[in-house]
């Protein structure tokens, strides 16, 4: 009987000390879709996809167990392939655990596919195809030709 009390409470504590956990969870392709048909399908959902520079990286004040909730990063466009982007534009990602934000390192290069979800600020996360470039960008030849958006 002793034990039923016990595996009881334990039970009890168990649910009673569980919290609210938001975790992140990206569909990943189908084994067999080609890179060129994973790129294509990343175009069709994306608000705007173009390549830039982070020269600047800013965070909300809003913040969760003193973390900021949001970065911002500020991209440098260099060229573009879908939407509407000027030289200089300011892309808001996650920047706590688990609700998949996109880290931005300032100084580095990405090729960006972003969502506009209010339909004035363009968003990212880790679930997008939004990547490092590192030498050439693979990306860029399945998506057709570029806008030129600043000369470098």
């Amino acid at each position: 009987m002793k034990k039923f009390l016990l595996l009881g409470f334990l039970v009890i504590l168990y649910f009673a000390s569980a919290v609210d956990v938001q975790a992140c969870s990206c569909v990943v392709p189908a084994p067999g879709v080609s890179v060129g048909q994973q790129v294509a399908d990343a175009k069709r959902s994306a608000t705007a996809i173009f390549e830039g520079r982070v020269v600047s990286i800013r965070y909300s004040e809003e913040k969760m167990n003193d973390t900021p909730v949001k970065a911002y990063a500020m991209i440098q466009v260099e060229r573009s392939w879908k939407g509407r982007v000027t030289e200089t534009v300011e892309v808001e990602t996650a920047n706590i655990c688990c609700i998949c934000g996109f880290t931005f390192k300032q100084g580095e290069t990405y090729m960006i596919y972003s969502n506009s979800p209010d339909g004035k600020s363009l968003s990212v996360s880790s679930c997008s195809r939004t990547q490092l470039i590192g030498g050439k960008n693979g990306d860029a030849k399945y998506l057709g030709k570029a806008k030129v958006v600043r000369k470098r």
